[in-house]
């Protein structure tokens, strides 16, 4: 029997020496350590705007002209709620993946 291991093993540190090709980098337990951080800041970002959209509508008000016409912010509103929705959405998903990571416990060392 050959010993497969050494070739794959020294294939694998030389694309992990090459940072341009991240994607074929292999992933490793601890490496989504960045993407937990980004989700975090997205979903804390969306949510933030969300907030302050609505906030906006309700500070800057409606009034009617005299030609009866409605003038309103009515854009703030959709938008507004269409943050706060993805904002949750990402909140929820990086809570789920730092709840599986907690279950899955420290990195452990490949080698």
């Amino acid at each position: 029997m050959t010993n497969c291991s050494s070739t794959v093993g020294s294939s694998i540190s030389w694309i992990r020496q090459d940072e341009r090709d991240d994607y074929l980098t292999p992933r490793r337990p601890g490496d989504g350590m960045r993407e937990g951080r980004v989700l975090k800041r997205w979903s804390l970002a969306l949510l933030g705007l969300g907030l302050a959209c609505l906030v906006a509508f309700r500070l800057i008000g409606s009034e009617v002209d005299a030609d009866g016409v409605l003038r309103e912010p009515f854009a703030l509103i959709p938008i507004g709620w269409f943050s706060i929705s993805l904002g949750l959405i990402l909140a929820a998903v990086y809570a789920v993946g730092q709840l599986s990571a907690r279950d899955r416990g420290p990195p452990q060392d490949p080698n």
